[in-house]
């Protein structure tokens, strides 16, 4: 029985760790880069959306009058929002009628 218990627990421990290793590898290496670098900082949520026929994550600061950056997979920046005149570089005025969610990859 004792034995049972200890092949049960050794189980789940590698259930849980492959889940985790599987999930975080869907996230490229430039945006786990960029995530680590920022989240001590403003950064609120990174969402993973469709936009113009690429993959691009979305950066949303919590902090007034900070840009909310939009990077592509490689970490490159597509464009800026917000800021203190509320426009950004303007490279993407419609980027949320344009783009399409996919799912929130990293929340505070």
């Amino acid at each position: 029985m004792k034995i049972k218990c200890i092949l049960m627990i050794i189980a789940f421990a590698f259930a849980l760790v492959s889940c985790e290793n599987e999930n975080s590898t869907q996230i490229p290496r430039p945006i786990k880069k960029l995530i680590k670098e920022q989240r001590k900082g403003c950064l609120e949520s990174v969402l993973k959306y469709n936009y113009q026929g690429q993959t691009v994550y979305y950066f949303d600061s919590s902090c007034p009058d900070f840009y909310e950056t939009i990077y592509d997979e490689n970490g490159n920046i597509v464009c800026q929002m917000g800021g203190i005149s509320g426009n950004g570089d303007n490279k993407c005025p419609c980027f949320f009628d344009d783009a399409t969610l996919v799912e929130e990859i990293w929340r505070r």
